[in-house]
């Protein structure tokens, strides 16, 4: 306890609070994955992704838009913070079935292109969705301090002296820029063509090849009734 000594009850309040937000977030990314399999059964990959993703955006932007709308409890409420952790929990429950369940989907990817090409290609299809990861996360730093400097948002700005007009033009911009990149994500999404029928014909396919392969390399007259005999006896 001694990270603590001296500090007021007010920022221990604080940081306790922020502590159990954080909480939140990681009760959320186990429940992420125990919910991922169940949607990916009842709705299939593609339609289960879609609509956790969704779900995920809709409710990260409720506590925003309600205070757009004052509708939001007031600041200091006991009632907003359960806004908060609720918000976090559920939507990190979302977010994390979305991660698994498109995790799954590049799986299906790259059994579908070992199909049409003849070769294994998870190296590359996962080396690609890592380096669009990459690119992704720095488009985002980029469009965040656009945002931040269209608002004309304080340099250096202290918690509480920030203007409400700032932080009302903050909200009305966040909005619809992660509504839009998001729109676009889920817009990709409508374009993966893999039914849960076409994947498992995929591993049929893959199945018998490997069988043929295997029959192949063991040489003739295995698989064929003879039984091989050695060099010289007959």
């Amino acid at each position: 306890m001694d990270c603590f000594r001296g500090a007021s009850p007010v920022a221990f309040s604080q940081q306790s609070q922020l502590a159990a937000l954080a909480t939140m977030s990681v009760i959320g990314g186990f429940l992420g994955v125990l919910l991922a399999p169940i949607v990916g059964r009842t709705l299939g990959k593609k339609n289960g992704v879609i609509a956790v993703f969704a779900t995920a955006i809709v409710v990260h932007i409720t506590p925003v838009s309600l205070r757009l709308l004052d509708l939001a409890p007031e600041n200091g409420t006991t009632a907003l913070l359960w806004l908060l952790y609720g918000e976090e929990i559920i939507n990190a429950t979302f977010a994390a079935a979305t991660g698994i369940l498109l995790a799954s989907i590049v799986a299906d990817v790259v059994e579908d292109a070992e199909v049409k090409t003849g070769r294994r290609s998870e190296g590359l299809l996962l080396s690609a969705n890592n380096l669009f990861r990459k690119v992704i996360s720095g488009m985002g730093i980029f469009i965040a301090t656009g945002v931040l400097a269209f608002i004309q948002f304080p340099e250096k700005a202290e918690r509480g002296q920030v203007p409400p007009e700032v932080l009302q033009n903050l909200g009305l911009a966040y909005i619809p820029t992660i509504v839009g990149l998001y729109g676009i994500a889920i817009g990709l999404l409508l374009t993966y063509g893999i039914s849960r029928a076409r994947h498992e014909e995929n591993l049929s396919i893959l199945a018998t090849r490997a069988a043929e392969q295997a029959a192949a390399e063991a040489g003739p007259g295995i698989g064929s009734g003879e039984i091989p005999t050695e060099p010289g006896r007959r």
